[in-house]
Formats: structure tokens, C-alpha cells, sequence
């Protein structure tokens, strides 16, 4: 039994123009093929059709607002179409769609996110980007929705998404991988930098950093030995700074050689993040002296960040033999 489902994404899928074959592979004994997204998808609006397959359909003024914006919402597509057992029952299908289909989605978006750049996807009731426009429903004329103008900061970050990273993808999809909690962490800074949350952006970023430290040492210490490195995580927990010390002496080349200037501004997002998390204060101190992270200074962190992602790459490569 062949399935087909048509996932509407609310925020816009950056992709390159071209052919590129649908990603097909086998998973937890289905087969699935999953068609190159189409972006800004023209859907076919039909409120009395929503009414009816919907308990808690939306107020029809609002529906007719959406409907009127498709392209300035910049709503997406992806298909996805599963091969299921020939006896596969009706209810047997909706748990598909629960434990299978939906969880599939969810990591599909998210190695877009952070493959491309395109932090804003999955996350359109957050994101100013998806906020384009603030709305008023009240006085004037009847059931008439009108926007108020845009909002958003308008970061210009990342990539469209095109057809090797499409097939990469598709091959880490396969596998079941999932990004790394330090990458989707990066993300979500990315979605604070644009909201104009410096404090939270400066947390997400140090976090993001503290985390991808954590998880290589996790990986060198269980190519070491499993038990070894379980005590040593219970027990010892060392902080940032003497995990990238702890990780030379693992065989790793010293992030300070790979980038000077990035291993420094990583090591102060380490020290403003607990600051900005409790006081929502962004510095950290330099000789006894307060130093505040600024707007301007934010790219910086940020590039220094993308950096510190891929020294761990290479180190995870070079020691451990893989990447993910």
C-alpha cells in the first residue's frame, strides 16, 4: 500500500533552482521518498473544506488574511510518500502518521536548518520572520482582518538549499541521524540575533559552544573506553576551559591553533552566557574590568562559533575516525 502525504511547511524553504531526485530509503522496514520542497507553495484555499476536517477551525477573518499573504508568509511543501504492508489497517495507518511521518518531518527540517542556515524553519509562530505583519480584529467593518505593517529585525543568514545537500540529507535521514543538540542550539541563537534578544542570543550561543565541547569529549572518551568514560562524566564534569585543555591531551589539535581569534571570543561567550542567563547583563570580565558584548560585536561570535563547529569536525574525524 502506497501512501501519499503533503506536509504544508508555514515558513519558507530557500532552494535552488533544478531537477533533483526525490531522496527513497528504507526505514523501520518502509520505504519512503520524500520530493524536492516547493517553495512559496500556491495552496488551494478552501475555508469550508477546513471547517469540516477541523473541530477548532480558525476565525474565517483570519483564514481569508492568510489566504490573501501565501507568498509574503512564504508557506512550503514537502511530499513524502510511504510504502506500507499490504494489511495495514486504518488505525495502524494513524499511528504512522503519529510515530512515523511526523517525527520524520521534524528531522528532515531540522538537518535543513543546519545544513543551510535557514534557521527560521519549524518555527514561524516564533520567529519575526514568520511575524511579518501585526494584526487588528475590532472595530470598523465586520469580519475584516488588516495588517498593520511589518515587523522583524530581517537577519540575511545562510543558503538555499541545493541538490548535494538535498542527497546528504537523504543519506542521514536513512541512517537515522540526528543533528547535534550544539547545532539546532546554534540555530535558535541565530532566530534570538533576529528577534533583537542580545541576552538570549549570547546564552544560546555560549551553550551552543559548552555543548559541542561536551559531546566530543563524550565521543573520544568512548572510543577510549565505555566505563572509564562514564565515571569520568559522573564524576569529574570538567568545566569549558579544561575540556578544550583535556582535549588536547586526548590527541586533539588545540582550537587556539585552528583559530586564535575565534578560540578567544568563544572562550568569552563561555564567561557573558551565565551573565546574560541570570542578570541579562552581556559581558564578561577582562583584568577585573566589565566588558560588554555589543550588537555590532555579534557576527563575530557568531563566525567564531561556526568555526569552533568545524575544528570539532575535523578533530572528531581525525581522532575518533567519523563525523556526524
Amino acid at each position: 500500500m502506497q501512501l501519499t502525504y503533503v506536509f504544508p511547511v508555514t515558513s519558507e524553504i530557500k532552494v535552488e533552482d533544478g531537477n533533483w531526485s526525490s531522496l527513497s530509503f528504507e526505514r523501520d522496514g518502509k520505504r519512503v521518498s520524500i520530493q524536492k520542497p516547493y517553495p512559496k507553495a500556491q495552496l488551494d484555499w478552501d475555508y469550508d473544506s477546513l471547517t469540516m476536517h477541523s473541530r477548532t477551525p480558525p476565525p474565517k477573518a483570519w483564514f481569508e488574511f492568510e489566504a490573501g499573504r501565501q507568498d509574503e508568509f512564504g508557506i512550503s511543501l514537502i511530499t513524502v510518500e510511504v510504502i506500507l504492508p499490504a494489511d495495514a489497517t486504518e488505525e495502524s495507518l494513524q499511528k504512522e502518521m503519529r510515530g512515523f511521518l511526523l517525527p520524520l518531518l521534524q528531522q528532515l527540517i531540522s538537518w535543513i536548518r543546519v545544513l543551510t542556515g535557514q534557521f527560521w524553519l519549524g518555527y514561524y509562530g516564533r520567529s519575526s520572520r514568520g511575524q511579518k505583519y501585526v494584526m487588528y480584529i475590532g472595530h470598523g467593518e465586520k469580519d475584516k482582518a488588516r495588517h498593520s505593517g511589518s515587523v522583524g529585525w530581517g537577519l540575511e543568514y545562510g543558503r538555499d538549499l541545493d541538490g548535494t545537500t538535498w542527497a546528504q540529507i537523504g543519506t542521514k535521514l536513512a541512517l537515522g541521524e540526528r543533528p547535534r543538540p550544539s547545532q539546532l542550539f546554534f540555530c535558535d541563537a541565530l532566530l534570538d540575533i533576529e528577534e533583537g534578544d542580545l541576552a538570549q542570543a549570547i546564552v544560546a550561543l555560549g551553550v551552543s559552544s559548552e555543548i559541542e565541547i561536551s559531546i566530543l569529549r563524550q565521543e573520544i572518551l568512548a572510543q577510549k573506553d565505555e566505563e572509564f568514560g562514564r565515571l569520568f562524566d559522573e564524576y569529574m564534569k570538567p568545566r569549558f576551559e579544561e575540556s578544550l585543555k583535556l582535549l588536547k591531551e586526548f590527541g586533539c589539535d588545540p582550537f587556539s591553533d585552528f583559530d586564535a581569534e575565534a578560540d578567544r571570543l568563544v572562550r568569552n561567550l563561555y564567561k557573558a552566557r551565565g551573565r546574560a542567563a541570570h542578570l541579562a547583563e552581556c559581558y564578561y570580565l577582562e583584568d577585573r574590568k566589565k566588558v560588554f558584548i555589543t550588537w555590532a560585536e555579534v557576527p563575530q561570535y557568531v563566525a567564531a562559533v561556526e568555526k569552533l563547529f568545524a575544528w570539532s569536525d575535523a578533530q572528531r574525524i581525525r581522532v575518533c575516525g567519523g563525523g556526524k
